[in-house]
């Protein structure tokens, strides 16, 4: 259990939020408002390895994270997907995080999820699409959005074809400068990196994969666009992430960023084509 401003809230089980370590679960059970809404209390710990709880502005990432997780759990618990089957999000989305008003600050970090689409359930392969917010005790609000497929096993299966999950804790893609750092320098192109993949890392990689996850994809493009920038505790004022194809473990990846006025944008390129493209608001100057 965690304590979010007083009160209690347990974690919900990990199975619901395709997580295995309860240090990696960041929401509670999930509560019907009304019609296609629903209700789901953030439960993070008081300090993460990965994520930065409580800062200002809010770390978007754990912001992204916390959302799908939410989605996931409301999904499963209360609109009846069985467990095991596999989520593929196809589009995530971060916008308008922005100030509350004192009367509108919640007592505990609380996510809003919208069913906007969800296909048969007991199909073997099903869109869903959900949209929200979380509203932060700090004063701030965020809307999300998200959207992909739910498969079952087997017709996971027979997308990825016969590919072994790796967890063998190995580093790829150049040499990190950091047991925390996910770009390593790249081919000398400006604003070029290569990826680096730790599939030990305890929360990118909290259960084995066979692809690089999006939460890695985001936390590399965040970090492209710091670096670019030169500062490294900035947050993007928006996020608009294609996972168009899969981001193969076996394969190196090369992260590009492309400054257009008030956006960058992130390709991650594989044997010269772009299997994931991420766009970044750039952050707004400080009042």
């Amino acid at each position: 259990m965690r304590q979010t401003n007083g009160s209690t809230t347990h974690p919900v089980d990990g199975r619901y939020v395709h997580r295995v370590s309860v240090s990696e679960t960041f929401v509670g059970p999930a509560s019907h408002v009304g019609g296609n809404r629903f209700s789901v209390p953030a439960v993070w710990p008081r300090v993460h390895g990965t994520y930065r709880v409580g800062s200002t502005p809010p770390d978007s990432l754990l912001l992204c994270e916390t959302f799908r997780q939410a989605s996931y759990v409301v999904c499963h618990t209360q609109r009846g997907v069985p467990l095991g089957r596999k989520f593929l999000l196809s589009q995530m989305a971060l916008h308008d995080v922005r100030p509350l008003e004192d009367p509108e600050r919640p007592e505990t970090p609380t996510v809003t999820v919208d069913v906007v689409e969800l296909g048969r359930v007991e199909s073997e392969s099903a869109p869903v699409r959900v949209a929200g917010e979380i509203a932060l005790p700090g004063g701030f609000r965020a809307t999300l959005a998200a959207s992909g497929a739910i498969l079952s096993e087997r017709i996971y299966q027979r997308v990825r074809g016969d590919l072994p999950a790796r967890r063998d804790g190995a580093t790829h893609a150049g040499r990190a400068p950091s047991s925390s750092a996910v770009l390593a320098p790249g081919n000398g192109e400006p604003n070029s990196w290569s990826l680096v993949v730790d599939t030990a890392h305890p929360s990118h990689f909290d259960h084995p994969l066979d692809h690089v996850p999006g939460s890695l994809l985001l936390d590399a493009a965040r970090s492209a666009m710091r670096t670019a920038l030169g500062q490294p505790e900035a947050e993007p004022a928006s996020i608009d992430a294609s996972f168009a194809h899969f981001v193969e473990l076996a394969e190196p990846t090369e992260v590009q960023l492309v400054t257009d006025g008030e956006s960058m944008t992130v390709d991650f390129v594989q044997r010269g084509a772009s299997r994931a493209r991420i766009s970044l608001g750039t952050p707004k100057a400080s009042a």
